[in-house]
């Protein structure tokens, strides 16, 4: 299980013969703005991952 301070429960991967969706935040936004689009995704069993991008 994956956990950080701001997604505190994601589920264990799974394998999943539907394409793999990799969300990320744009400029001005963080991973939450993905949070239930995410959820959606992965209910409908695509293997979702959100992932941060931070630069300097």
């Amino acid at each position: 299980m994956i956990q950080t301070q701001q997604h505190r429960m994601c589920k264990d991967g799974v394998y999943s013969r539907m394409n793999t969706v990799v969300l990320s935040h744009g400029m001005h936004s963080d991973l939450s703005t993905w949070d239930s689009f995410g959820e959606q995704l992965a209910e409908s069993g695509r293997d979702t991952w959100q992932i941060e991008m931070y630069g300097d």
